[in-house]
């Protein structure tokens, strides 16, 4: 009872931090166990985190008896306060999200606009740009090097991306990037760079 107690009390951020990472650690292991191979992935990431999280937690009840309950409660919340923002700016993203009919979708990297003209914010840091009864959207030439940027088509489509350059009337080259709905055609796959130039074309020139 005594080591329970010494192991819990007095309750801090990181105690429960702690219960939460153990008891996710076991779930993940309950989904490895009751789902195919490519499950395990789940404890992998879980595992590393949780054992990082005790060897804090090792350290938080060595502080306990050397610092103030208040003072120590204070400096988790403010790091903690802190890894969310981090995390948060780290993993942001900005999307642009299709929503056509049509069996591809085509994004141009020939603007001049602020890159960000059009995007609408989503969540803490990210922006997301929905691009509606289209499957072509122009951004900014900057954006064709933004590790963030992510395109997301129909979620019913069985997708194959490529990313692309072609010269344009004036010389200059234009990066894009294309999706299609189901599998490349046979005329993509006998003559890519064809297919693909008179794709772009056909689109610019609308």
């Amino acid at each position: 009872m005594n080591l329970i107690k010494k192991i819990f009390y007095p309750f801090t951020l990181l105690t429960l931090i702690s219960i939460i990472s153990v008891l996710l650690t076991i779930y993940s292991f309950y989904v490895a166990a009751t789902n195919d191979h490519t499950a395990s992935i789940y404890a992998a990431i879980a595992i590393p985190i949780t054992l990082f999280i005790i060897f804090l937690y090792i350290i938080d009840r060595f502080l306990i008896t050397k610092i103030s309950y208040a003072k120590l409660m204070f400096g988790e919340v403010v790091i903690a306060i802190l890894i969310f923002f981090t995390l948060n700016y780290q993993f942001s993203t900005n999307d642009v999200n299709f929503f056509t009919d049509k069996d591809y979708i085509l994004v141009l990297f020939d603007s001049n606009e602020n890159p960000l003209s059009k995007f609408h914010k989503k969540g803490l840091f990210g922006r997301e740009l929905n691009v509606y009864n289209s499957n072509l959207i122009h951004l900014n030439s900057e954006m064709a090097s933004q590790e963030n940027l992510r395109i997301n088509a129909p979620t019913e489509w069985n997708m194959s991306t490529g990313h692309y350059s072609f010269k344009n009337n004036h010389g200059n080259t234009i990066k894009f990037i294309y999706n299609t709905k189901n599998k490349l055609t046979p005329n993509f796959i006998k003559n890519p760079e064809n297919y693909i130039d008179s794709l772009i074309r056909l689109e610019t020139n609308k």
